[in-house]
């Protein structure tokens, strides 16, 4: 049996893609095959089908997260909605989920509550499993603190914002415009901090009783750090800073004026 598959022949921008044919994958233990509802088109497909990444080879069919129905599995029952989280392989050194059917690792899907669409399930993984672990693996953050998140609107700001208050955390959003701190106030955050017309220092010292921000994350890898630099020395110290998009933090002279000591994490 064929089924349909989105594929990319060439990378570069614009890349070459086209719908092609493909047979359907076998079943295999260990793996779970999957009838796909909807995949994401995320900044890490963005990077890839332009080539900004070289470890991938054309052609590929991309798609690194979606979610669907299990067709046949030894783990999941038939019929079971799940997430799929492709972490470095689906859609990158394997083919991913821009097919009508995908075949997964059992240990990347996760069981989709019927209270998530598909479209929901779909988006869920990539953004929200990176802040959960930025959040408990690198900042090991406790309930009470305050995270000072930075990319505000973005999708993984939006799931470090929820999971930081899910976690007893306080959320401080950092944006550059009127505009993006009325967004953020719309998604939950309580603390905002609009950078057009507002000193960052003075503003932190004031929604942290002069005591500084505890975590600072920074989704977009490679803005954050070197205002944080800035930041420790006046206004309390943070620690510590993760980004979210893998890259290695990049080498910075910390200065801090408080008894924190910080630190950088990559996710």
């Amino acid at each position: 049996m064929n089924m349909n598959a989105i594929v990319t022949k060439k990378f570069g921008s614009p890349p070459e893609m086209s719908v092609e044919e493909r047979p359907k994958p076998t079943f295999k233990d260990g793996f779970t095959l999957v009838r796909m509802h909807a995949a994401t088109i995320n900044p890490f497909s963005n990077f890839l089908r332009k080539g900004e990444l070289g470890t991938t080879k054309a052609p590929l069919i991309l798609g690194n997260e979606g979610s669907g129905v299990v067709e046949e599995s030894s783990r999941f029952k038939s019929g079971t909605r799940v997430a799929i989280f492709g972490g470095g392989t689906l859609g990158v050194t394997q083919d991913g989920l821009f097919q009508q059917w995908a075949l997964v690792e059992d240990r990347r899907l996760v069981a989709l509550p019927d209270t998530l669409d598909w479209d929901e399930g779909a988006a869920l993984t990539v953004s929200y499993l990176t802040a959960l672990r930025a959040l408990t693996k690198a900042a090991k953050l406790q309930s009470g603190q305050t995270v000072l998140v930075s990319g505000a609107t973005g999708s993984v700001w939006h799931a470090l914002v929820q999971a930081t208050k899910a976690l007893g955390g306080h959320p401080i959003a950092l944006v550059s415009s009127p505009e993006k701190a009325q967004r953020a106030k719309e998604a939950g955050v309580d603390m905002v901090i609009d950078l057009s017309s507002e000193n960052l220092a003075e503003a932190v010292r004031r929604l942290t009783d002069g005591q500084g921000a505890d975590v600072a994350m920074d989704p977009a890898a490679a803005r954050l750090p070197d205002k944080c630099c800035a930041y420790w020395r006046i206004a309390a110290g943070w620690s510590p800073s993760a980004s979210l998009l893998g890259k290695k933090p990049r080498s910075i002279s910390w200065i801090s004026l408080s008894t924190r000591s910080p630190s950088v994490a990559s996710v």
